[in-house]
């Protein structure tokens, strides 16, 4: 709880306040949802919202504090703070709300097209007393304190401040944030003391439905490095890294070449991947399970090196750690190989078939959606990917508002028809799975892509429903798989 005049001290945006009574603020609120009473209101207006509408339901909900960037209705003990931006308001009141948290911790932000998750959450294991916030949820320490429902992969800035605030509590000295191109654009991330930051990728996504524009778009990831006061590491193999300025705070990372982070030898041994990799001034060698581990190894231990971790201790918790987070490759059954993956990108896509690849497998089998948000030339790419790589492409549906799962998915089935591909369409997301493990046979491979282990789907504009891929698969392949061979029981 803090006085009205101290958590509006030093906030730049503010034009002028209309009725200033000075009173305590209990809670920051941006939505009708959020009011618990003696609340500071935002009235944003977004994409397919505007918090104007709720205006006086929040009123009439008790809210007497009100931050605006349009004028509103003066009503009976109203305190209006007309600001030039609700989003810079609100992220300058949630700082000092919060006491400005993210200046007494290290906090990192992670960018990129695809692999965010992977390395927000291997950071975490590697750097003591570390919390995070990503698409998995926001840990603070091991402790999971919010799951989210939708696919919204970085909050907005006050919740981020009061995450931060809770984990600084309970001791958390390393907080790592999944900064997508959303919350960059989008103000979330500002006014957060960042001493560190990575860029993983760039490529065509979905995105581009919102961003509209690919210069948009990246200019958005490009928005993390002026957040960052320290170290900024950048992936020197994507072509977009030419974008970010080269400075004294700027360190590149390769797998194909030399940078200041590199591998520079790699053998198989044993069953084991190990890699030789080149930390500026320090050589180490870590051994991998799994070949594609390297992808979030590399920048992960690169900052560890930054930040003068124990670089044994890193290598020894990498070594005996699982490095895939939740419903990232999968595996459900062994004979015919079922794998369920988050994988959804052109470019997440490549590194998984880039992995099935070193699968001997007689036949593979794909199930794919798009969602409302569509771009065609990311469609056109994805549609090229999979024709070329599976023999069996399972059309359904995914998160949606406005259209039906068909219309999502028409281009797909457009492009798919000209490469004489091999798909059916089944609208139903669990028939559609039942559908592609009942093709399946052994030695072939099932591979349920896109939503990984998201407890939720969204299935018309007020409508989410409980969905989980894994779970969902595990039922199937009880009742087909097993009972196929007579064995009964749950898997």
């Amino acid at each position: 709880m803090k006085n009205l005049s101290e958590i509006l001290k030093d906030v730049k945006s503010i034009l002028k306040i209309v009725n200033f009574s000075e009173r305590k603020i209990k809670n920051i609120a941006i939505n009708l949802n959020e009011i618990k009473g003696d609340d500071i209101y935002f009235i944003i207006k977004g994409r397919n919202y505007d918090g104007m509408i709720n205006f006086n339901k929040a009123y009439d909900y008790g809210v007497r504090v009100f931050v605006s960037d349009r004028d509103l209705e003066i009503l009976d003990g109203i305190t209006l703070i007309l600001v030039k931006d609700s989003k810079d308001a609100l992220f300058e009141i949630s700082k000092n709300f919060y006491d400005d948290p993210s200046k007494k911790m290290n906090v990192f932000g992670v960018t990129g097209s695809s692999g965010k998750t992977s390395v927000v959450s291997l950071l975490k294991k590697i750097f003591p007393f570390s919390s995070s916030i990503s698409s998995q949820g926001v840990f603070i320490l091991d402790e999971k304190v919010f799951e989210p429902e939708t696919t919204l992969t970085t909050p907005e800035s006050h919740h981020i401040n009061r995450y931060l605030k809770e984990a600084l509590d309970k001791g958390t000295k390393n907080f790592f944030i999944e900064t997508s191109s959303f919350a960059l654009k989008g103000k979330r991330v500002f006014g957060i003391s960042f001493k560190g930051g990575i860029f993983l990728n760039f490529s065509i996504t979905h995105h581009l439905m919102i961003h509209g524009t690919i210069l948009d778009y990246l200019n958005s990831k490009l928005l993390l490095k002026q957040l960052v006061n320290g170290p900024f590491l950048v992936n020197l193999d994507n072509p977009y890294s030419n974008f970010f300025k080269k400075d004294e705070s700027c360190f590149y990372f390769s797998y194909k070449g030399m940078a200041d982070f590199y591998i520079f030898d790699y053998e198989i041994k044993n069953d084991f991947h190990i890699f030789s990799i080149n930390l500026i001034d320090k050589k180490v060698k870590i051994k991998l399970r799994d070949y594609l581990d390297i992808y979030p190894v590399l920048p992960s231990i690169s900052l560890a090196y930054l930040f003068n971790l124990n670089l044994e201790e890193v290598i020894q918790t990498i070594e005996n750690t699982n490095l895939k987070p939740n419903g990232r490759w999968e595996v459900l059954f062994e004979e015919p190989l079922v794998v369920v993956d988050k994988s959804n990108t052109p470019l997440s896509i490549h590194y998984l078939i880039e992995k099935i690849n070193k699968i001997p497998l007689k036949k593979r089998i794909v199930l794919f959606s798009f969602f409302e948000e569509e771009d065609l030339r990311e469609t056109y790419v994805i549609s090229k990917i999979l024709s070329k790589n599976f023999d069996y492409i399972i059309i359904t549906q995914d998160d949606t508002t406005h259209k039906s799962p068909f219309q999502c998915n028409l281009n797909f089935i457009k492009f798919l028809k000209k490469l004489n591909s091999k798909f059916f369409f089944i609208k139903d997301r669990r028939e559609a799975i039942k559908f592609a493990l009942s093709l399946a046979k052994e030695r072939d491979g099932v591979f349920i892509l896109g939503r990984g282990d998201e407890k939720n789907m969204k299935i018309k504009r007020n409508l989410t429903i409980p969905f989980n891929d894994v779970e969902v698969t595990k039922d199937l392949i009880d009742s087909i798989y097993l009972k196929r061979r007579g064995i009964y029981g749950k898997y």
